[in-house]
């Protein structure tokens, strides 16, 4: 399980990573600015806050649809703690 998350979160960042420095070197500068300002945004805020917010953000995107946005919530919380 120990492992199994550890890639997980291995291949969630390096996908995360990725997409945000390609909105960052983005040609149009309101973009480059505003995904500067998120980026600072996150990595000011505690871990708990982003666990949180992830949460909520996840919640609202997916709905209740039949239990399955709980275990993406789970899987969430799961990885953000695993960090701390």
């Amino acid at each position: 399980m120990t492992l199994g998350l550890a890639i997980c979160s291995l291949i969630v960042g390096l996908l995360l990573s990725i997409v945000f420095t390609g909105l960052e070197a983005n040609k149009y500068a309101f973009i480059a600015k505003l995904t500067a300002m998120i980026i600072a945004l996150l990595r000011g805020l505690p871990e708990i806050l982003v666990v949180l917010l992830s949460f909520i953000l996840v919640h609202l995107g997916c709905g209740n649809a039949n239990g399955r946005v709980y275990q993406i919530q789970r899987l969430l919380v799961v990885v953000s703690l695993h960090c701390l």
